[in-house]
């Protein structure tokens, strides 16, 4: 039973500890010149200068709709990628638009679905 228990953990830990962790910033998304930080699961380069965001919904969602609707345009924003290996990658993206918003699911799983479109892209690590 021990080692059945210990193995599960085990499992557990290596699961948790291989996935990527990944996260959106975006300057002036809640007021002024704040930033708003979301967690996102799935990041996809699409055609031109644009992102595939896949995200749960949560208490920002009504605004990233809004700002779908509205073609609402952000300063600035950074998309955080960090690797099972710990290496992190640090994009900065210039006059930020989301279009594309859908949702899907219900519940604890909803997700939503949005395309970040971009002027210019900078790595910075």
């Amino acid at each position: 039973m021990k080692k059945l228990l210990f193995l599960s953990l085990l499992i557990c830990f290596t699961i948790s500890a291989s996935a990527q962790q990944m996260a959106l910033s975006i300057s002036g998304f809640e007021n002024g010149d704040a930033t708003t930080r979301v967690l996102i699961q799935s990041v996809t380069a699409s055609e031109g200068n644009a992102y595939v965001i896949v995200k749960k919904k949560n208490v920002h969602s009504a605004k990233l709709s809004e700002a779908a609707m509205s073609k609402r345009v952000f300063s600035s924003a950074r998309l955080m990628r960090k690797f099972p290996n710990g290496d992190i990658n640090t994009t900065r993206l210039t006059n930020i638009t989301i279009s594309d918003y859908t949702e899907s699911g219900n519940g604890a799983s909803a997700t939503e679905t949005f395309t970040l479109l971009f002027e210019q892209e900078d790595q910075l690590h």
